[in-house]
């Protein structure tokens, strides 16, 4: 294939999963407020595993509710700007998450959610990422010369405070190994479509969840 048939070709990313980023440019003091709130939690006693908040409702805290609404309008960028959805969106539930040196999570996903989210609050930008991977089984396994996102199948995310990610529920993600000797700080949600939706026997209304 010469040069000029290879620039007329198109690549349709075909079925592909739609994963939503943005650094929120939140101030100093906003940032302040969200860490302290955090350390404020009670943490599930883990070992080597990424702790996880007691309370599952954080963004429901009046020191939060001004994150809520920044963290809801990105929901709806992300599901009507982008995937031109014309339901509306609820944030279901919400927690920290608390990860020390050498901690980390296994792959996992997130069930009744359709999407989930990820805030970073305190990381280590030089070391810390969240991991993406595929995990239907392929038919083929070949080794490509360069890996991009057309063949690729884990993907990482260099994550920072303030760095926002979105991506359905369903993805295989998780918390890589905290090399670093500070603490790393999310605050992770989960998000449902409500009020009426589907088609015939299909048809699901949900009016308010939690």
């Amino acid at each position: 294939m010469t040069k000029k048939e290879i620039e007329k070709a198109f690549i349709y990313p075909l079925f592909s999963k739609v994963v939503y980023t943005l650094n929120t440019l939140l101030g100093e003091k906003e940032m302040e407020l969200i860490l302290k709130e955090s350390k404020n939690k009670k943490y599930e006693n883990t070992s080597k595993a990424s702790s996880m908040s007691e309370d599952i409702y954080v963004l429901d805290s009046k020191n939060l509710k001004s994150l809520k609404q920044i963290l809801e309008q990105q929901v709806k960028n992300y599901t009507v700007s982008f995937l031109n959805y014309k339901n509306n969106f609820q944030i279901t539930t919400s927690w920290f998450t608390n990860t020390k040196k050498d901690g980390y999570s296994e792959f996992h996903y997130h069930p009744n959610a359709m999407f989930s989210g990820c805030f970073y609050i305190k990381t280590n930008p030089k070391t810390d990422k969240i991991s993406f991977s595929n995990f239907n089984t392929p038919t083929w396994l070949l080794e490509p010369k360069e890996h991009n996102i057309y063949n690729s199948r884990e993907m990482n995310f260099e994550v920072y405070p303030g760095f926002l990610i979105l991506f359905p529920a369903e993805m295989y993600h998780r918390v890589k190994i905290n090399v670093s000797s500070e603490e790393r700080i999310s605050l992770a949600f989960n998000v449902i479509p409500v009020e009426k939706f589907g088609y015939k026997d299909s048809t699901l209304n949900i009016i308010k969840c939690k």
